[in-house]
């Protein structure tokens, strides 16, 4: 009925966007789904001709009983539903495209295309890659894939330096950590030094760009150049790591003298308690 096909869809809403199902549903769904409404459940997503439903629901299925055509079923209504979202907002293509690399990334099923799937989502990041963060979770996820691996490193490289001729030197220092963990999980490991030293001083553009003569940016010019000094911490030169940030310590000295002297001559007033 209504209420129980309800009750299965609120089971996997809150899991759309994650790669992973989280403790919390699978709880849900181990106590509040019996095997009977499993197998009603099973039935209506084998016959719907809703592609929202039963990608939704055929994922449900899938991860209760494991069957290879539901599961094949949900991945290509999920397919189906990334060009044609019955529900459609700014989030929809990554919210539909991380549904997929959570099934794919447990089952490799051949007859899904992949890797056009993935292009498109290349293409997809490449033309938002100053829209927000959430890229970087659909970039994670065909990364979890073990498919394409390489593309995603290229087009995150790519992303990065759009940042930084945008200029946004902080988000390209910010994609730049999750860059270094592609590396790491790809055994590229000799890509990381060059990459440490880059994310340090694109910390320090960041730090440059603002206007230390107005006050308001000083806390900000001060965290930037606390991560580029945590960055350069990171770099395999040593001598080169400890130079760095003596320079970047000197640099911020006056601007923490000038914070001390603001926040010291600020005055809150006197107040009646009585």
């Amino acid at each position: 009925d209504a209420a129980f096909v309800f009750k299965c869809m609120h089971a996997l809403s809150p899991s759309i966007l994650p790669v992973e199902c989280v403790d919390c549903i699978k709880e849900y769904v181990l106590n509040n789904i019996s095997s009977e409404e499993y197998s009603a459940l099973e039935s209506i997503v084998t016959q719907t001709t809703n592609t929202y439903f039963r990608a939704v629901c055929g994922e449900l299925v899938w991860q209760n009983n494991h069957s290879s055509s539901v599961g094949a079923a949900a991945l290509n209504a999920y397919h189906t539903e990334l060009s044609s979202p019955s529900y459609s907002d700014e989030y929809s293509f990554i919210r539909i495209a991380l549904s997929i690399c959570r099934i794919y990334a447990k089952v490799k099923f051949p007859n899904f295309d992949f890797h056009g799937f993935s292009q498109s989502c290349f293409d997809y990041v490449i033309k938002n890659a100053d829209s927000g963060y959430l890229i970087l979770n659909l970039l994670e996820g065909i990364f979890s894939c073990s498919v394409d691996q390489n593309q995603v490193i290229a087009t995150l490289e790519q992303i990065i330096d759009i940042l930084a001729q945008k200029p946004d030197f902080a988000k390209a220092a910010s994609f730049s950590e999750t860059l270094a963990d592609f590396y790491r999980k790809a055994k590229c490991k000799d890509q990381i030094p060059a990459l440490r030293v880059k994310i340090a001083e694109l910390y320090e553009q960041e730090a440059d760009t603002l206007d230390s003569k107005d006050s308001r940016n000083v806390h900000q010019i001060l965290r930037y150049i606390q991560l580029a000094m945590n960055a350069w911490a990171k770099v395999e030169d040593k001598q080169e790591s400890k130079k760095r940030r003596q320079l970047l310590a000197k640099k911020a000295k006056p601007l923490k003298d000038l914070r001390f002297h603001s926040l010291k001559s600020t005055s809150s007033g006197e107040y009646d308690i009585t």
